[in-house]
């Protein structure tokens, strides 16, 4: 789904810690819609986290759970966000970075089946 917004700004943190073999991380996201007529007085509120275990050198695996609650200024309903769940691997060899996972969305907002890979390459 594309932004209805032309333009938009976002403020996001990164929070994590690494436990022996364990990662944990949580990514707050606030989200401003700028233009008309879809421009939001209040953040819309994302939540990403993620938890993680070395099985090899480098090899992880994990899961990962995406919240979109949406705006801050309206209630609440758990079945009008999005909610997904990923079944995550992870790979920090050379060349190149390497993630891939497969996800369930967990309300009707969501799209029920997802499968994602993300390639980082480092620059010089």
């Amino acid at each position: 789904q594309y932004e209805q917004s032309r333009y938009g700004a976002e403020a996001r943190f990164i929070i994590g810690k690494h436990i022996d073999k364990w990662l944990v991380s949580v990514n707050p996201i606030f989200g401003y819609q700028l233009s008309q007529p879809y421009q939001s007085t209040s953040p819309n509120f994302s939540l990403a986290t993620r938890v993680s275990r070395e099985v090899a050198t480098d090899l992880s695996l994990g899961v990962e759970y995406y919240s979109d609650v949406g705006a801050l200024s309206q209630s609440f309903n758990y079945q009008e966000t999005g909610q997904a769940a990923f079944l995550m691997m992870y790979w920090e060899g050379k060349p190149f970075a390497f993630q891939a996972g497969i996800g369930k969305g967990l309300t009707q907002n969501t799209d029920s089946l997802t499968i994602k890979a993300i390639f980082s390459i480092p620059l010089p």
